[in-house]
């Protein structure tokens, strides 16, 4: 795969956001996708809304997306941080050894 087009929002971790259940959807990662696919380029858009951590990296490793674009905002800045980590220490820990 090319891109993931993923963000750092997990309702499981919001006690507040499940009491209210009205989550955005990341709209804007939709109409990114949607001009790659326009234009022929490979992409997936992994919603972590209703998922977890967890099942975010599980994907990402079996995934291997070339590129992984993360949208976030000042609420979920450092979960995103924890992905992109992820992200680098899973490339680097599968890259041969020289």
């Amino acid at each position: 795969m090319n891109v993931l087009f993923t963000h750092g929002y997990f309702l499981c971790d919001d006690p507040k956001e499940q009491v209210i259940m009205k989550p955005y959807p990341p709209l804007g990662l939709l109409y990114l996708s949607a001009w790659l696919d326009k234009h022929g380029v490979e992409n997936e858009v992994f919603d972590t809304t209703f998922s977890t951590i967890d099942v975010l990296k599980e994907h990402l490793l079996v995934r291997h997306p070339r590129i992984v674009a993360l949208y976030t905002n000042l609420m979920t800045k450092l979960n995103v941080i924890g992905i992109m980590q992820f992200c680098a220490a899973a490339r680097s820990s599968s890259r041969p050894s020289s």
